[in-house]
């Protein structure tokens, strides 16, 4: 028997909402942080995005999406084309390896792993950015990044575990 169009729909709307907050989150790490000195510095809310989804909802969230979602980080930011999209994607690659050490553990390791991501991934970001601009760019401003996204990631994650709720709630 069929199921009834709206609950088709219902299903797939909750099957989108780990995409459409990825792209959410790339829209927001798109916003300045305002910060005197600091123009280009925001947190990296795309990343937080990823992490989250890759460790709770990897069927949900496609590496195709994620690399689109990183190639539309680029256009925003004008960075490379490319960069970020990179950045995304060994995100989630290092982050779907190390899931099974994360999964049903307290928060407090969650964090951690972020950590260890946030900083590889910026890095990762910091480097190939000199190699474009063939030259070094300070790090002071990665740094900073790394601090900014590690204190946006407990109400981040607190907000994508109550959409994770709608989609499992039937």
């Amino acid at each position: 028997m069929r199921q009834p169009l709206a609950q088709r729909l219902d299903g797939w709307a909750r099957g989108l909402m780990p995409t459409l907050s990825v792209l959410f989150l790339v829209l927001m790490s798109a916003v300045p942080s305002g910060l005197p000195n600091f123009a280009g510095t925001s947190p990296c809310y795309s990343i937080i995005g990823v992490f989250y989804w890759s460790v709770f909802r990897p069927d949900l969230l496609p590496a195709a999406v994620v690399f689109m979602a990183g190639l539309l980080q680029d256009i925003l930011l004008g960075t490379p084309l490319g960069l970020n999209a990179l950045v995304l994607l060994a995100v989630f690659g290092v982050t779907l390896s190390q899931r099974r050490a994360m999964l049903g553990r307290p928060f407090y390791i969650l964090w951690f792993g972020f950590l260890a991501i946030i900083s590889a991934a910026l890095g990762l970001t910091w480097l190939l950015a000199s190699l474009l601009q063939t030259h070094l760019i300070p790090p002071l401003g990665i740094g900073l990044q790394v601090v900014m996204t590690l204190a946006m990631f407990p109400f981040l994650v607190w907000l994508l575990v109550r959409i994770h709720r709608y989609i499992v709630t039937t």
